[in-house]
């Protein structure tokens, strides 16, 4: 964000080559500065530029200087668009918290069936798990097993 001062006092100081033009974000003007200082003209307007943004109030400043066109909504002040920022951020969390909130509840409503399997299906579905791991079997062949051990008809 730029400030009005450090604008003024680039002017007063640097102002003949055009320093402060390039702080304002306006290049092209700070070019013409630099092309044109030889003839003392740069100095002089710089001179009264600097009176202008000594008297200019903060919110003219602001207006002229202190924008953002990559809003998508024209001129913005770079404020604005930290607070609709900020703002935006808050939404989210607010929004992430309700999901997690309602993700917590559905998980504690639901009660997940777990059956137990005997040792011997344990050793079984060990035995063929080790056959996938050597590569014998796939993992179509594996699951088909587990189904048949575990005597479910999914």
């Amino acid at each position: 964000m730029k400030n009005k001062f450090v604008a003024a006092i680039l002017a007063f100081f640097l102002g003949f080559i055009g320093i402060h033009k390039f702080y304002l974000n306006r290049p092209v003007q700070g070019i013409f500065y630099l092309l044109l200082f030889w003839t003392g003209i740069p100095g002089f307007i710089a001179l009264v530029e600097t009176i202008m943004l000594l008297f200019m109030s903060k919110e003219t400043f602001d207006h002229k200087y202190n924008y953002d066109t990559t809003a998508g909504v024209g001129r913005m002040l770079v404020r604005e668009k930290q607070a609709l920022y900020r703002e935006k951020i808050q939404l989210e969390r607010l929004r992430l918290k309700e999901e997690r909130e309602k993700t917590q509840n559905r998980l504690n409503n639901k009660k997940i069936a777990v059956k137990k399997i005997t040792g011997e299906q344990a050793d079984t579905l060990a035995a063929w798990q080790d056959l996938l791991d050597k590569g014998i079997i796939d993992q179509y062949e594996f699951e088909e097993k587990k189904r048949v051990i575990l005597g479910r008809d999914d």
